[in-house]
């Protein structure tokens, strides 16, 4: 007889490994929980937590002293977690006054599908605002800190810090240094609770990898404070439209102050040109540009100082219908007269000496390229032109360009080039940063420079420097006064080219000075450059006489004598008793 199979013994099975397998895992997660082993908090991590992206901490910009030039402050914002909250249409209504937001726009954030487990309600706010949202005691709202760029110090050494937009550099040191500053991205593990995901409470200072290196600038911020003060002084006073000033080291290319007007302030970064004028604006240099051509000469051996030049009384025909004229005519005169009396027949006639029976007739042009012209000087700043130097040259440029017209410099290229003539003949590479350091160690990278180039010799730069302190004392800048000092510079005054129509706008100019303090043995260069500077009380006809000595002179006397206050460099006691002699006879 066949025995009928029992109709639950097939589910009592089922039932029995069904319970032993829950069993089992029950037993697992227990020795998970209560053991604590390195591979149960892996795999419970590995099951509840999920990695989120952290931007990093941007590095902070100080000058060379310390002072904070752009920082990273906290900013208070009100995070919402939308899946969180039950009754969206009453909290948007709560928050609405505290927040001075419309309920309206906060409700359409909270309901948002894509900010449906994190969106932000509001930001920049202050304690009280958040102790009031607090005080509500509503599920799924919090406060977080994050960092926000501040540009302390205001519009001072704006031009060159620069600003950031969404955490990118795209202005002054901010853009070119961007990827130092930056930081590197990051991840932090976050755990899901009943698979919601939670945002993370970070530390944005602490978290390793999330800083990036501060920059420690050149710039010093007195100093910086001294020339912008007195260039917006000098362009007020002068009616002129912009200018610009670069003080330097010429020893070493160090950057102490950069300044521009009108100036650019980063936490208004919509307010101005974001562009620093120094390195991206271009203009012809006028007679700042003969004591290149005098270096030329004496370095060729080929000029001395007292050799007598004929200028032709003011009128030179060069060329066919070319014709050369100065401001101020002379006749016979020395070398040294020529560029003290800023002659651009003689300095014409000078760079010709290089031009014996047609040969080295583009030696002018080599020397302009040897000394840098014609391409950007690699100072660090972003946006920098390299000016405007011809490689083909009609005859006219020959003696034009001897002369500062018939070529384009930026201000940042003249004054590190001038600096060779106070520095024994070699150009220091100009730079702005000093170096970077760790966020984490302290530690501090110098910057990598390349090696100064020779201009010329030293003795060739010494008689430069020599004939630059006669133009101070029976020159086109004898009337500019440094009590208690001697100084040496070039006056320049420059017309400025007509875009449209071609050749020159009429009585309009570019005034400059750039000179050196104190002399034999300057502690720096300094250049300053007013455009269409404008002199009230001295108009003549047509023609406006506001000449580089005229106008930007006095801007650079002015500031020379606060810097070298500051830097401790001491008036000789004789000069003063005779400038003082000298004043009291005058008044």
């Amino acid at each position: 007889m066949i025995e009928k199979e029992r109709p639950y013994a097939r589910l009592y099975l089922v039932f029995m490994v069904l319970a032993l397998s829950f069993g089992a895992v029950v037993a697992k997660l227990a020795i998970l929980q209560l053991t604590r082993t390195e591979k149960g908090l892996r795999a419970y991590t590995s099951l509840h937590s999920t990695d989120v992206h952290l931007t990093p901490v941007r590095g902070e910009i100080y000058d060379r002293r310390g002072l904070p030039l752009a920082v990273n402050r906290p900013e208070t914002i009100l995070i919402a977690e939308p899946f969180n909250i039950k009754n969206r249409p009453e909290v948007a209504a709560q928050l609405a006054p505290i927040l001075k937001r419309p309920a309206g726009e906060l409700l359409a954030l909270m309901n948002d599908p894509r900010y449906r487990m994190y969106c932000r309600l509001a930001k920049g706010l202050d304690w009280k605002t958040i102790q009031e949202v607090m005080e509500l005691r509503l599920a799924g709202l919090r406060p977080e800190e994050h960092p926000q760029r501040a540009y302390p110090q205001g519009s001072l050494a704006g031009s060159v810090v620069g600003f950031i937009s969404e955490g990118t550099g795209v202005g002054g040191l901010e853009r070119s240094y961007d990827r130092t500053l930056r930081g590197l991205p990051t991840t932090q593990k976050v755990t899901a609770v009943n698979q919601k995901l939670r945002m993370p409470d970070v530390d944005y200072s602490s978290v390793a990898g999330l800083r990036g290196a501060d920059l420690v600038l050149t710039l010093d911020g007195y100093l910086q404070h001294v020339v912008e003060e007195e260039l917006a002084a000098g362009v007020a006073e002068f009616s002129a439209t912009s200018g610009t000033a670069i003080l330097m080291d010429p020893h070493n290319g160090q950057v102490l102050a950069m300044a521009q007007y009108p100036p650019f302030d980063p936490n208004r970064p919509a307010a101005a040109p974001d562009k620093n004028l120094c390195v991206s604006d271009m203009f012809e240099p006028g007679s700042v540009m003969k004591p290149f051509t005098f270096a030329m000469a004496f370095e060729a051996g080929v000029l001395s100082e007292s050799d007598v030049i004929d200028c032709e009384n003011g009128r030179w025909r060069y060329s066919g219908p070319k014709v050369i004229t100065d401001m101020h005519p002379k006749g016979r005169i020395t070398a040294a007269e020529v560029l003290s009396e800023s002659i651009n027949i003689g300095t014409a006639k000078i760079s010709a000496l290089l031009m014996p029976q047609g040969k080295d007739e583009y030696a002018l042009r080599d020397f302009l390229f040897k000394a840098g012209f014609g391409r950007p000087t690699g100072c660090g700043l972003p946006g920098e032109s390299g000016g405007a130097l011809r490689h083909e040259w009609w005859p006219i440029d020959r003696a034009t360009v001897s002369y500062g017209h018939g070529i384009s410099v930026t201000a940042m290229q003249l004054a590190s080039r001038f600096a060779a003539f106070g520095n024994d003949g070699l150009i220091p590479q100009p730079h702005l940063v000093l170096g970077r350091r760790s966020p984490l160690t302290g530690d501090f990278f110098p910057e990598e420079l390349p090696p100064p180039v020779r201009l010329v010799s030293p003795e060739t730069a010494r008689r430069v420097l020599a004939l630059l302190h006669k133009v101070t004392l029976d020159g086109t800048g004898k009337d500019l006064k440094l009590p208690g000092y001697r100084f040496a510079g070039k006056t320049g005054t420059a017309l400025i080219p007509d875009l449209r129509n071609g050749g020159y706008l009429e009585g309009q100019y570019i005034g400059s000075f750039v000179g050196f303090a104190p002399y034999p043995e300057p502690r720096f260069v300094l250049l300053v450059s007013l455009d269409r500077p404008v002199l009230h009380y001295k108009h003549t006809g047509k023609r406006n006489w506001a000449t580089g000595g005229k106008t930007a002179g006095p801007v650079w006397t002015r500031m020379a004598e606060r810097i070298l206050h500051y830097l401790g460099v001491p008036p000789d006691p004789a000069l003063l008793a005779a400038d003082v002699q000298l004043a009291r006879r005058s008044s």
